[in-house]
């Protein structure tokens, strides 16, 4: 089973935030709200919303750990290809999406490696194209 863990990105400062830093930041607060996280940055007694990233269970060939909005090459028999990590919440699957639209599910593979994320790297997802 894998474990539940997230990270944020806070669109306004541009920042992502790991686990471990939300943990032990005053400022971050994170709770379920009707069965889905929410996470929060609280500045001058406002709540200002975090993208959540959920992690995938997966690590890329380097072993470091792969969360939606990650962008991977993944090395194919016939070459390589970048995919963006997306979870589908009414399904609770996560899945590649290359950068034309087409999907397929989640690989087994130590033939992955993360490049990047499409908070922030989004010229990756241009150069793609």
């Amino acid at each position: 089973m894998r474990e539940n863990k997230f990270r944020a990105w806070d669109e306004e400062l541009g920042k992502m935030y790991d686990g471990e830093e939300m943990e032990a930041r005053g400022d971050l607060k994170a709770w379920l709200s009707y069965g889905k996280l929410c996470i929060y940055r609280i500045e001058f007694s406002e709540y200002v919303e975090l993208k959540e990233l959920q992690y995938t269970g997966l690590t890329d060939k380097n072993g470091v750990e792969i969360y939606e909005g990650d962008i991977l090459k993944v090395y194919l028999l016939d070459g390589e290809e970048n995919f963006k990590v997306h979870y589908e919440e009414n399904r609770a699957r996560f899945y590649f999406e290359d950068f034309n639209g087409s999907d397929w599910g989640m690989a087994h593979s130590n033939e992955m490696e993360i490049i990047g994320n499409i908070y922030e790297n989004p010229e990756l997802l241009e150069e793609n194209k």
